[in-house]
Parts: structure tokens; C-alpha cells; sequence
């Protein structure tokens, strides 16, 4: 019992501990970027994934070290039993060529990684901003849900004045019906992109969360040509695919050197057996230097070699589509991001417009002119064209947050 207790503890501490110690009243996307820089469990289990491959590297290096084996065999019969030391002297860099291929897999990795990283971070602010959407469409449609039961309540008092046939009042509940089903759909989209951003998050969703707003942005000037010249090279995916070829070659040349012999020494004490001869009972020691050269293996390294030059031309291939589907989605990137800019310009002179006409109703609903329901309606397209408005900006934001992931840079400060 005491231990499920600790276990328990212990998982608290892990898990909701976690959760607790940020404050998701008011959480801006900054804040959810550092909660996920620190619980994300996929960039958890990369660093680790890279860490182990970063020890597997002395597999290699651990070789230009003393190996020092012992060798028992009963019943001691000869000299069978030893305790030696080699040492490799020289090798034509067989060794060296196999340590840069692991280094330049170790780089791809971390670039690969990187990438990955960019690609959750990204995510993240893409969902963030998502959700600040959907959250600006259920307010809206919570207005818009009052003023469909004003109408409806209107339509059956013209109705019961003979006014209007039960006919109108059927399409403003069908109307209002709509509306309340809209309602439903964008909370059940909110409820799914809070789903993918605690995800992003690495922590569990709690009881109350508050978005923190924010609608500020600039025109980027994007010029394509700059932007694909100045990063192409330096794009996480192709540098990886870069570090593979490194790789491929250096292993080549290990194996070009394989063909080559290795020259080693050995120190040695031969434990005396059963049979020695009386003329070999005072060699208990020996040591010198020799040479393995590996004569005839059925053409292995040959197939080996030939194996790699095909991955590397396959390899080179790739970086060629690589780089330049790359380009292509950084000048697609642009022309959605400047299309989603213009927008913003529209959508404000949407809301420009709907204020005046506020004005107007709410000035002749003052004097009498105009009624509660025309004021109202007035109210609901403001409302709306606020809500494109402020829904462009995100959209914007959007944009340009893919084309940060496109092009291997940040471009927002």
C-alpha cells in the first residue's frame, strides 16, 4: 500500500504537478510555446533518441584504444589459455572514415531533428491561433443566437396581429435553428483543437483555460528569389540530406580502405599448459607487431561499395526534388501570405462600413426611427465584420507561420 502510495505521488508529480505550476487563466501563445519547449514528450524522446546515438559513436573510437582480452580453455592443454593487449597502429584510416560516417549521421539526425521541433512548434502556433478563430465565431454566434430569438419572438407577435403567416415564423425558427447548430459545430472545433494543442503541450487540459488575444501584425516584405537564395542550403531537411551524403561517402571510403591491411601490436602472457614442449616452457611472454590483411572474403566489400554508390546517387537525387519542391512552397507560401495581408485591408473596410451604418441606426433608433430589431441587426453585422477582421489577422499570422516552416527561418520578430 505504502508503495502504490509513493508510486501515485510520484505520477502527480510527473503529470498533474505539471499542469498546476502555469497559469492557463491567461495563457498567450509565448507561454504555451515554453510550457511545450519543456513537456512535449516526441522533443523529449528525440534528445534522447540523439543522446544514445551520440554514446554509440564511442563504439567506433573505443577501437584506438589498448583491447585487452583474456582467454581461458580447460584443461589447459598447449597454450591455448593467454592474456593479451593489442593495439592498432595503423590502418589507412579504415577506422577514422567509419567514425566521420557516424559523426555525419549523428548531424543528419540533429538536423532532422531540428526539423521535427520546428515542425511541433509550428503546429503549435498554427493551432494556437486556431483556436483564438473559433473562439472569436462562438462569440459572434452567441450574438447572433439572441438576435434570431428576438426576431422569432417578433414574427410571432406580427402573427398573432395577422401581419405575417405562421409560414414566417416557420423560416425564423428555421433560421434560428441554423444558427444554433453553427454554435454547436464551432464549440465541438474548439473542443478539438484544445485536444491538439495540450497534445503540443505535453501536459493534460485543466478544468479552465483563457486564451490571450492578440491581433497585432505588420506587412512583411517577402521577396522569394532573396528568401530561397539566402536559406535553401539551410533548411533543417536539407542539411540533413546533406550530412546522409557525408555519410555515405565516408563509409565508402571505409570500405575502399578495407582492401587495404591493418598493422597491429600485441603484448601477450600464454599461461602453460598440458604438452608444452621442454623448449617453449620459458616463452610465457611475447610481444611485437604484425600485420592483418584480409586476402579473399567472396567479393563482400565490393558489393558494399557498389551498394553505397548507388544510395548516394539515390541520395543526391532526392536533394535535387528536396530543394526544389522546397522553393516551390516558399513562393507558394509568399503568395498565400500577401493574399491573406490584402484581406486584412478588406475586412477592415468591412468593419469601417458596418460602424457608419451602427451609427446611423443607433442615431434614428434615438429619435424614433428605427427599432430595437433594426439596431440589433445593425449590432449583429458590426459584430460580423469584426469578426472576418479580426479572423484575417490570425489567418495572416497562419500564413506566415508556414512559410517560417517552409523557408528555415524566422521572419517575425
Amino acid at each position: 500500500m505504502i508503495r502504490f502510495f509513493h508510486f501515485f505521488f510520484i505520477f502527480y508529480l510527473l503529470t498533474a504537478g505539471v499542469v498546476w505550476s502555469y497559469d492557463f487563466t491567461k495563457l498567450s501563445l509565448d507561454d504555451a510555446i515554453k510550457i511545450a519547449e519543456q513537456n512535449n514528450f516526441e522533443i523529449f524522446s528525440q534528445d534522447q533518441e540523439l543522446k544514445s546515438r551520440k554514446y554509440a559513436k564511442g563504439h567506433h573510437t573505443a577501437n584506438y584504444y589498448p583491447q585487452v582480452n583474456l582467454t581461458a580453455i580447460y584443461p589447459f592443454y598447449g597454450r591455448s589459455s593467454s592474456f593479451t593487449v593489442d593495439q592498432m597502429i595503423f590502418d589507412f584510416g579504415k577506422l577514422g572514415q567509419r567514425i566521420n560516417a557516424g559523426k555525419y549521421a549523428i548531424k543528419a539526425m540533429e538536423y532532422a531533428h531540428a526539423q521535427r521541433r520546428d515542425t511541433i512548434m509550428n503546429e503549435l502556433v498554427m493551432t494556437f491561433y486556431e483556436i483564438l478563430k473559433t473562439k472569436n465565431s462562438i462569440s459572434q454566434q452567441e450574438k447572433e443566437i439572441l438576435l434570431n430569438n428576438d426576431l422569432l419572438k417578433q414574427a410571432k407577435a406580427f402573427f398573432d396581429a395577422g401581419r405575417v403567416s405562421s409560414l414566417d415564423i416557420t423560416k425564423q425558427r428555421i433560421t434560428l435553428n441554423e444558427s444554433e447548430l453553427r454554435l454547436v459545430i464551432h464549440q465541438g472545433r474548439l473542443l478539438k483543437l484544445e485536444e491538439e494543442l495540450f497534445n503540443h503541450l505535453g501536459v493534460a487540459k485543466p478544468p479552465k483555460v483563457a486564451y490571450i488575444p492578440d491581433y497585432g501584425y505588420e506587412k512583411m516584405d517577402l521577396n522569394a528569389d532573396l528568401i530561397i537564395d539566402s536559406n535553401i542550403h539551410y533548411i533543417h531537411s536539407v542539411k540533413a540530406m546533406e550530412m546522409k551524403i557525408l555519410g555515405i561517402k565516408a563509409q565508402i571510403s571505409a570500405y575502399k580502405r578495407d582492401f587495404l591491411p591493418s598493422i597491429m601490436a600485441r603484448a601477450a602472457y600464454r599461461f602453460e599448459g598440458r604438452g608444452v614442449p621442454d623448449s617453449d616452457k620459458d616463452n610465457d611472454y611475447i610481444a611485437g607487431i604484425g600485420m592483418t590483411w584480409q586476402i579473399f572474403n567472396g567479393g563482400r566489400t565490393y558489393y558494399q561499395i557498389q551498394e553505397h554508390k548507388a544510395i548516394l546517387n539515390s541520395l543526391y537525387a532526392k536533394l535535387a526534388v528536396l530543394k526544389r519542391k522546397a522553393s516551390s512552397k516558399i513562393r507558394y507560401g509568399i503568395i498565400d501570405a500577401d493574399t491573406a495581408y490584402h484581406k486584412i485591408n478588406v475586412r477592415k473596410e468591412g468593419v469601417n462600413a458596418a460602424k457608419v451604418y451602427y451609427e446611423y441606426t443607433k442615431t434614428k433608433l434615438n429619435v424614433g426611427e428605427a427599432s430595437e430589431i433594426e439596431f440589433f441587426q445593425a449590432s449583429d453585422l458590426l459584430g460580423k465584420q469584426e469578426r472576418d477582421y479580426k479572423n484575417a489577422i490570425y489567418n495572416y499570422k497562419i500564413k506566415i507561420a508556414r512559410l517560417e516552416k517552409l523557408a528555415g527561418l524566422i521572419i517575425t520578430k
